[in-house]
């Protein structure tokens, strides 16, 4: 017996799957920012461009870049095309003020948990997506 399934079902759970991907890896692109300094090194700092944020932090500067990118296509940061300068907006910069603050006083938040719970299930599922 073969089963027909409707191509827009299956275009609806393909895009919950890819909707599921990007928000673990925007998770773990936001601890990165956090772990790395890159969230604090944008905060009250003002517009800066690729070579200021790296500078600050001890991250490379390719690194950087693709991080900056990425947050800024994610709407954390803005991105002036005119002058190449990314700058953190003020809500964010408190969100992530009160997330540190939170971790700081060993009172990780919600979205801190989580992240370590996506890194844990990823080294544990390493060995299923490595080639032999």
């Amino acid at each position: 017996m073969s089963t027909t399934v409707e191509e827009s079902a299956v275009e609806e759970v393909m895009g919950r799957i890819a909707a599921d991907m990007g928000g673990a890896l925007g998770m773990l692109l936001t601890a990165l920012g956090t772990r790395s300094g890159l969230w604090a090194a944008l905060a009250g700092a003002g517009p800066l461009t690729v070579d200021e944020v790296a500078g600050k932090v001890s991250v490379a500067r390719p690194l950087v870049r693709e991080w900056l990118a990425s947050q800024a296509a994610a709407g954390y940061l803005t991105y002036d095309t005119a002058t190449g300068t990314f700058t953190l907006p003020d809500a964010v910069a408190a969100a992530e003020k009160a997330k540190a603050q939170a971790e700081k006083e060993n009172q990780p938040d919600l979205a801190a948990r989580n992240t370590e719970l996506l890194e844990t299930y990823y080294r544990a599922s390493k060995p299923y997506h490595e080639s032999p």
